[in-house]
């Protein structure tokens, strides 16, 4: 993660004067939570989040924009894909993913710092500007704002694009259709890996005569039938 912030954020967006480590700690990164896309054992893409104030996006709004949101919000920070896979759907994913999370526990927006050369990205994915570009570093960003209550058409057309695709790729638990072993309901498997009850216990007793009891009322409907 860190490795990959210091290659996005010094080496090519010129956000931060490197130190020659390769490595750089984001200063939120104590109360982030991070979504990684991880390709060959390294990480190939990352987003992080956190709903804690100060929000780093503050430093570039003077209009109380943020205020205007209402809330509670989640900061979106550190969307970075290494560039071999910057045509692939781990963005894609990575963001649907947050999408589910913050609906989940009732963000009304999330919002980010969008570089501003790639201000297009942002745009396809339902974010909105709240506020001009501002410059950090070599690089501007834009304050931006996505509503979680009302997302745009895009963002539905990014989502079923996904989850079709999803669907397609996710492995299926073979059935079988030969005369035997037969496939157990899910009921059935629970029911199986509860402990035994002992036939001398008041439970077995109970659960005996209620059995009991439906067979007869079975047996007397089917002989009324008849």
């Amino acid at each position: 993660i860190h490795r990959l912030n210091y290659q996005t954020f010094v080496d090519e967006v010129g956000q931060y004067a490197g130190d020659g480590t390769g490595v750089l700690v984001d200063k939120f990164h104590d109360k982030s939570l991070y979504w990684i896309a991880v390709k060959d054992g390294r990480v190939a893409g990352m987003v992080a989040a956190h709903d804690q104030p100060p929000f780093s996006i503050e430093s570039r709004l003077t209009n109380g924009a943020l205020q205007s949101l209402g809330g509670p919000l989640l900061e979106i920070r550190l969307l970075a894909v290494h560039p071999e896979h910057r045509h692939s759907m781990f963005l894609t994913r990575i963001f649907i993913e947050i999408f589910e999370h913050a609906q989940r526990n009732g963000y009304s927006h999330l919002i980010i710092s969008g570089i501003a050369d790639r201000a297009s990205l942002y745009e396809r994915l339902g974010f909105q500007p709240l506020g001009p570009a501002v410059p950090s570093g070599a690089a501007s960003f834009i304050p931006m704002a996505l509503p979680l209550h009302n997302l745009p058409e895009r963002s539905f057309r990014a989502a079923a694009a996904y989850l079709g695709r999803k669907n397609r790729v996710t492995p299926r638990q073979p059935i079988s259709l030969m005369p035997g072993p037969v496939e157990l309901a899910e009921v059935v498997r629970r029911a199986i890996s509860e402990r035994p009850v002992s036939h001398r216990s008041a439970d077995f007793v109970e659960r005996y005569e209620t059995a009991r009891a439906a067979s007869r009322a079975r047996a007397e409907i089917g002989r009324a039938h008849v």
